[in-house]
């Protein structure tokens, strides 16, 4: 543990590391509590260890089937005249984002458009929900909706993240409010992949997408909240 004992007087991280000589290649489940006064956190950790060696560089690997991949963890990044994403560190609810500039860029289906590819492993093939977990950022006109377009080896399709009757600011649309309340908006869907490294492009047509995280896992898995 990054430390044992200490005051926090706003907020702390604490990183815990496992030793990788002494982990199985197999899936192992451990629980780890943490104590301070009154206040009790419990860790379930499940995790294996990786033979890195045997993949590219930059895949993400899965932990219990699901794949957790941070904006800025992309293998391929594509920029345009019109426009291109930038990194925003200190961002967000997992420390950094990725955002398209300018904010006045718009683009059509099939023009070039600025894209961020990703690559990951998974153990099988199937289908799997795909979630885009970005900022709960709201159209820069009304009537306005906001897409993004979704695209593997093997199809690609275009999502709504935010509706042309959304109401930012509307406390009555409670879209709008969970994303506020939430902090976080998820769009997603259902793509096919097959078994071994895969790789997934994402690509805005219009400028307010704030990626912040993407996941990847089986339809049939169902994530702890």
């Amino acid at each position: 543990a990054s430390a044992t004992k200490g005051t926090v007087q706003c907020q702390e991280t604490i990183t815990f590391t496992c030793d990788k000589a002494k982990m199985s290649d197999e899936y192992a489940d451990s629980r780890l509590i943490v104590k301070a006064l009154d206040t009790v956190v419990i860790l379930d950790v499940k995790a294996r260890n990786w033979d890195l060696a045997a993949y590219p560089k930059g895949t993400s690997l899965p932990n219990d089937k699901v794949v957790v991949i941070d904006a800025d963890q992309y293998i391929d990044k594509q920029d345009t005249d019109k426009g291109s994403f930038y990194r925003i560190a200190g961002y967000g609810n997992y420390g950094v984002a990725m955002k398209v500039a300018p904010s006045t860029a718009s683009f059509e289906k099939g023009e070039k458009a600025p894209a961020l590819t990703y690559q990951f492993y998974l153990e099988e093939a199937g289908a799997y929900t795909v979630e885009l977990l970005t900022a709960p950022t709201n159209p820069s006109e009304a009537d306005m909706a906001l897409y993004v377009q979704v695209a593997s080896a093997k199809e690609s399709k275009v999502l709504e993240m935010v509706p042309a009757d959304f109401k930012a600011g509307d406390t009555k649309d409670m879209r709008w409010c969970k994303g506020v309340l939430d902090q976080v908006r998820v769009t997603a869907t259902t793509m096919e992949f097959t078994a071994g490294v895969q790789t997934l492009t994402v690509s805005p047509l219009e400028s307010g997408l704030v990626l912040e995280r993407v996941r990847i896992y089986p339809v049939d898995v169902e994530l702890k909240k």
